[in-house]
């Protein structure tokens, strides 16, 4: 037999005794009960924020938005190696900036703001704080870290100096 033949072989042996089709076992679970629902957005603490924030950015180009993925407004640099660009790519991709602060007009991104709460002292979420912090400045970014939901306010107005 040709090693082709044996492959094909192989791996439908490997279908039969698995059922290893791809997705074919979540579909299953998908149709024999209810497996998601939905989740408030954002926790009261950051409503909160992003109610005052907005209200302090109001009559400006500055839009206010939560949850946005930090690989969704930074980049690798070029010059990395392929495997260099993936691997830190990799590291940033599920993280998420709590707010993003967005010209509208240019729909450049002006701030990121992250509201630290007592999570922000554990050293797992002070190691990861501190990448993500690198990440924001090597991008060009302002950071701004406020811990309470009352500094909205202050932080508008660092914004609109920014902006």
């Amino acid at each position: 037999m040709s090693g082709t033949v044996l492959c094909i072989l192989f791996l439908t042996l490997l279908y039969r005794k698995t059922g290893a089709v791809p997705g074919k076992r979540m579909l299953s679970l998908l149709q024999k009960r209810t497996c998601y629902q939905a989740k408030p957005f954002l926790t009261d603490r950051e409503r909160r924020f992003y109610r005052d924030l907005s209200q302090g950015l109001s009559g400006t180009s500055l839009q206010v938005m939560a949850q946005v993925r930090l690989a969704d407004v930074v980049q690798t640099a070029p010059g990395l190696s392929r495997a260099d660009a993936l691997s830190l790519f990799r590291r940033i991709s599920r993280w998420h900036c709590d707010f993003v602060i967005l010209d509208v007009r240019s729909f450049t991104v002006k701030a990121i703001v992250e509201l630290d709460d007592r999570t922000h002292l554990r050293p797992e979420r002070q190691r990861r704080d501190a990448i993500f912090n690198v990440v924001v400045a090597q991008a060009g970014i302002p950071l701004l870290r406020p811990r309470s939901v009352k500094a909205a306010g202050e932080v508008a107005e660092v914004i609109r100096r920014l902006a």
